[in-house]
């Protein structure tokens, strides 16, 4: 995970992340006295969303082996050292969460709806990754930087491990027209593993050559129709001139993004973006189900 994404998700959780618990019998005691905690499910959907962060592993630990992730039910009696135990690992997460969230507050770059996050494919080699980034530079300065979007590049921030690149696009009009292109991009790549599955259970019937040729120039100019259906209906919605060459520029980047894709790259909206930007863009885990929004519209 990124730091956005950690700060996202802790702000997420944060105010949900507690335990309602009351006393049912005390003593003087503690050991001896018993505790109902009530809102069990919450507690551990919320402590299983923050072991993905990777913080407080060895709290989050301790925390399984109670009857926190034992029990079935919501709902749970528990002995009084059992329920210090919880509380006390309990607290120094919740208290962690929030000085996490204060310091990453300060140290991360509030970002803008205006900004895009980009991941490059997974790769060690310098020049790959300058290749990869003169990519996403050529696809943004082909639609973007146009007079009637008003875009701009400018590089806000870069994150360690996977390389994640959050890009100001500088227009409200940019971030949806690079979601466009990313939803159009996924939508052809869908259709070019369709063909290979489709290649791959031809060649299993072991059908004749000729018949095999034909059948992949039919894909071939199925994909190519596809392309040009989505880059008139992008074009149509983001500029209002009619412009063959800036036409081709998009049919361009939308090829070009698509071949990003195919090798692990992606793209998202700003985490601060609200759900109407975010549902702009294709979610990843979605990509292998992704339709065009274009069959959408005429429904």
């Amino acid at each position: 995970m990124t730091l956005p994404e950690i700060y996202s998700l802790l702000s997420k959780i944060k105010d949900g992340l507690y335990l309602s618990s009351t006393a049912t019998t005390l003593s003087n005691t503690p050991e001896n006295s018993t505790y109902k905690i009530e809102n069990i499910r919450q507690v551990r959907y919320l402590l299983n969303l923050l072991n993905e962060t990777g913080l407080f592993q060895d709290n989050i630990e301790e925390l399984k082996k109670t009857s926190l992730y034992r029990t079935p039910y919501d709902e749970e009696v528990i002995g009084g050292k059992e329920f210090n135990n919880i509380k006390l690992n309990f607290d120094i997460i919740k208290l962690g969460v929030q000085g996490v969230l204060l310091l990453l507050n300060k140290i991360l770059n509030k970002s803008e709806h205006d900004t895009i996050r980009i991941k490059l494919p997974d790769t060690e080699d310098l020049k790959e990754i300058s290749k990869y980034l003169n990519e996403f530079e050529k696809i943004l300065s082909l639609t973007i930087l146009h007079e009637d979007i008003g875009g701009q590049i400018k590089v806000v921030n870069i994150y360690q491990g996977s390389v994640w690149i959050e890009i100001y696009v500088g227009s409200a009009l940019a971030v949806p027209l690079i979601g466009g292109i990313v939803w159009a991009a996924a939508v052809i790549n869908k259709k070019i593993n369709e063909g290979k599955i489709i290649k791959q259970y031809s060649e299993g019937l072991k059908i004749k050559n000729e018949s095999m040729r034909d059948l992949m120039e039919a894909q071939k100019q199925f994909i190519e129709m596809t392309l040009d259906f989505e880059a008139n209906h992008l074009y149509l919605e983001n500029y209002r001139a009619k412009d063959p060459e800036q036409l081709g520029r998009l049919k361009h980047s939308i090829q070009l993004m698509q071949e990003l894709i195919q090798k692990g790259a992606e793209v998202h909206p700003a985490l601060s973006a609200p759900e109407s930007i975010q549902n702009l863009f294709p979610k990843q885990q979605e990509l292998p189900l992704i339709e065009s929004k274009i069959k959408r519209l005429e429904q």
